[in-house]
């Protein structure tokens, strides 16, 4: 079998779009309770270039204004040019807090309430691939209210790769 790395510059230089999931392949020893809740991609898949990072899920309970998003990203990529953090369904915007490779993303309390069972997605950028690949990469990602309460605790998510078209 081919290794991670081969793979993904196999498909890399095949161009069109790579969707990798380290899920599909049983690779990763954890898998999210529901996986199809949640999906986080890197929409461009080059070594060592910077690239915005799209993840998209449901709400289970509200999101209030104040809530705080927490990513612990793999200590392979560089979260330097990291300052950046939008959404197109989480309006009111967004202060990023970055310690080492754990980033705390909060509401800065001006959006509305957002209900359960929503489809909402946030991009974060820029955040910089490694120069290789030694196997899968995952996130940890955890959902907190305004008061710190967890209201989605830790999961871990596989990082999907998107090739620039």
């Amino acid at each position: 079998m081919k290794s991670f790395r081969a793979q993904f510059l196999a498909l890399l230089c095949a161009g069109g779009v790579l969707a990798y999931s380290p899920n599909l392949m049983g690779q990763n020893s954890q898998r999210p309770s529901s996986p199809a809740d949640f999906s986080l991609r890197a929409l461009r898949a080059e070594l060592g270039k910077a690239s915005l990072y799209d993840l998209h899920f449901t709400t289970r309970d509200t999101l209030d204004p104040l809530a705080e998003m927490v990513f612990e990203f793999p200590r392979e990529l560089d979260l330097s040019q990291l300052h950046l953090a939008s959404s197109t369904s989480i309006n009111g915007g967004f202060k990023i807090f970055r310690e080492g490779n754990v980033v705390r993303v909060r509401r800065t309390g001006l959006g509305e309430t957002i209900l359960p069972d929503r489809q909402v997605e946030l991009k974060l950028g820029l955040i910089i691939s490694p120069q290789s690949l030694a196997g899968n990469l995952e996130i940890t990602f955890e959902l907190r209210s305004a008061r710190g309460e967890v209201q989605l605790a830790r999961r871990r998510l596989p990082i999907q790769f998107l090739a620039a078209q």
